[in-house]
């Protein structure tokens, strides 16, 4: 990531500070992961962002997590800055490597990741689900829509599919939403799924 010149001088094995929250107030990560550690000097653990920012996909990490928006997918550091989480989870190894520089410098002990933790905080629950197929702009494609309840409330849930995995009942809608179907799971709804994903 290209830095302004005050800001350019690397902090130890090519990992550098970010840009001020002023200059650089968001920034969106993709393969994310979430991770909890313990801070000299703090009696609570922090948790924090790691994950891939800009064309580049160079590695990212954030300050300590202040805030977290399960309905924008944004989290507030303590620096101020906010960062847009990705449909994209998993971590990368340009992130680890920084990651790992980070914990070094900063004296981090105890790493525990709680990505799944955080995306399932993401995820909205769709019972009394209905999915069903339209046809896609290119003709031989189609494009999956589901509809149902919001777990929990009677909040209506309608959205076309993204991605879809047709053995876990899981993915993310265009919208940029993780999703997960709950309820009836026959072997021939499985199958209908699976074969519109590979048309």
């Amino acid at each position: 990531m290209q830095l302004p010149e005050d800001l350019q001088d690397q902090v130890s094995g090519g990992v550098w500070p970010l840009a001020s929250p002023e200059i650089e107030p968001e920034v969106f990560v993709q393969d994310w992961e979430i991770h909890e550690v313990q801070l000299p000097g703090r009696v609570e653990r922090t948790r924090h962002v790691v994950g891939l920012t800009g064309w580049h996909r160079e590695g990212v990490v954030s300050s300590v997590i202040a805030a977290l928006d399960t309905d924008t997918h944004r989290v507030t550091t303590e620096s101020g800055r906010v960062y847009k989480l990705g449909t994209r989870t998993g971590g990368n190894l340009d992130s680890e490597y920084v990651w790992n520089r980070w914990r070094h410098l900063n004296d981090a002990t105890d790493d525990q990741n709680v990505t799944k933790a955080v995306k399932e905080l993401l995820t909205v629950v769709v019972t009394d689900w209905r999915v069903r197929e339209h046809p896609h702009p290119r003709d031989r494609w189609k494009t999956l829509h589901v509809s149902g309840t919001v777990q929990g409330g009677s909040e209506s849930y309608s959205c076309d599919v993204q991605v879809l995995n047709p053995l876990t009942m899981s993915g993310v809608d265009t919208k940029g939403r993780f999703f997960r179907l709950k309820g009836p799971e026959t072997s021939e709804i499985i199958g209908s799924l699976s074969k519109t994903e590979q048309s």
